[in-house]
């Protein structure tokens, strides 16, 4: 049935417990465009709202803020558990080799599939989150950085490169937890708190953000030559000539621009806390600039 292919995956290879890609994974991924949708805002309501009036949270925005700050840390800290599980189980934990040896891999386990789909189907629901809520100061970047996010993902996905992708989006959640967890902490008037929690978040940022990524992005310009891999025969799922390469290349070094222009913004708060002040928004949450 037609409404199966929503909460099963397809492609299983007989057996075993590995899938393969298709078309109609797609069905998956909006599956959970709209579980997301329904669990971002079920969760926000009835699990953060009565939790933002215990804290006595006021002010309709600054409560707002919470809620979604409080919902990104749990959905970060569970992606990213998971992530690292997958990657702790795999041959390419901490070794960029395994990213290039056994290109292509076409076949993947049933976890990392589940993982990928739903990933891929959360980054494109957050893209409608921008569409719908109040506009932020730094709206345009954050839907550039959803734009190129959402295309690595397809594209890594339907060209076999979902080892890759795993790391980064091990790399990426990571930060992102400590970012959440500093808001929150914000919002809920635990300012030293915060100061030391966003410490931690820039040591995170400056590892994952830029000391790894680079790592990563440089497998992507040297390995495939030492590994061989660079070839374009779709029969094989062989997806990786000098322009597929380029094209992952420039929509990393695009995401880079972005992380630098964020890392700025980083190193004027830190000089603030320093200076006697408190962490104040990354990635600002305030609107119409202010």
């Amino acid at each position: 049935p037609a409404a199966e292919k929503f909460l099963r995956l397809q492609y299983r290879i007989p057996g075993e417990n590995t899938y393969g890609k298709g078309w109609d994974d797609i069905y998956i991924i909006t599956f959970w465009i709209i579980a997301f949708t329904f669990l971002r805002a079920a969760v926000m309501k009835y699990v953060f709202l009565p939790l933002a009036t215990t804290l006595r949270i006021s002010g309709a925005s600054k409560r707002t803020r919470f809620l979604e700050q409080a919902w990104q840390f749990v959905y970060f800290s569970f992606s990213w558990t998971l992530g690292m599980y997958i990657m702790y189980n795999s041959p390419y934990w901490f070794d960029a080799r395994h990213f290039w040896i056994g290109y292509p891999h076409v076949n993947i386990p049933y976890l990392t599939k589940w993982y990928y789909l739903a990933t891929t189907g959360y980054w494109l629901q957050q893209c409608f989150v921008l569409a719908v809520e109040k506009p932020r100061k730094d709206i345009v970047v954050m839907v550039i950085h959803h734009a190129i996010t959402c295309s690595l993902l397809l594209s890594s996905y339907f060209t076999n490169f979902t080892r890759i992708g795993n790391a980064v989006l091990c790399m990426m959640d990571f930060s992102d937890i400590w970012l959440a967890f500093a808001k929150v902490q914000r919002y809920t008037g635990l300012e030293k708190v915060c100061n030391i929690t966003f410490g931690f978040f820039v040591v995170s940022w400056l590892y994952s953000r830029h000391y790894i990524y680079a790592h990563i992005v440089y497998s992507i310009w040297a390995d495939p030559d030492i590994y061989h891999v660079v070839d374009w025969n779709p029969e094989k799922g062989h997806y990786f000539n000098r322009t597929a390469q380029a094209f992952f290349l420039t929509l990393f070094a695009l995401l880079q621009t972005l992380a630098l222009l964020w890392l700025k913004s980083i190193i004027g708060i830190v000089v603030k806390v320093l200076s006697g002040n408190n962490a104040e928004d990354v990635r600002s949450d305030s609107e119409d600039g202010k």
